[in-house]
C-alpha cells in the first residue's frame, strides 16, 4: 500500500488509553497494510480486523480516499461476534 497512513486524534486518544494491550501506532498501520481481513463498517468506513488471540480480534475503523488512508479509531472485540475469516 503506497498511500499515506494518518491516525486521527481520537485514535491516538485511545492508544493512551488502551496502554495495557500494548498497542503503537505503528501497530495500527501494520493491520492497515496487513488485515486477516477487511470488513464495511458504516458510511464509507472500513473495519480492518487482526485476530489477537483464539478470543478476540483487533478492529480498526478507517476511510480510504486515493492518496491516504485515515485511521479513526480501533477496539479491541469478541472475533466470534465480527470475524467472518478462517483462521
Amino acid at each position: 500500500m503506497d498511500k499515506r497512513i494518518i491516525v486521527k486524534a481520537h485514535a491516538r486518544e485511545r492508544l493512551e488509553r488502551e496502554k495495557v494491550y500494548n498497542i503503537t501506532e505503528e501497530t495500527l498501520i501494520e493491520i492497515i497494510k496487513s488485515p486477516d481481513e477487511i470488513v464495511t463498517g458504516r458510511g464509507n468506513r472500513l473495519v480492518a480486523h487482526k485476530v489477537l488471540d483464539e478470543d478476540y480480534i483487533l478492529r480498526v475503523v478507517h476511510e480510504e480516499s486515493e492518496h491516504e488512508v485515515q485511521v479513526i479509531t480501533f477496539y479491541r472485540a469478541k472475533r466470534e461476534r465480527y470475524y467472518g475469516g478462517q483462521r
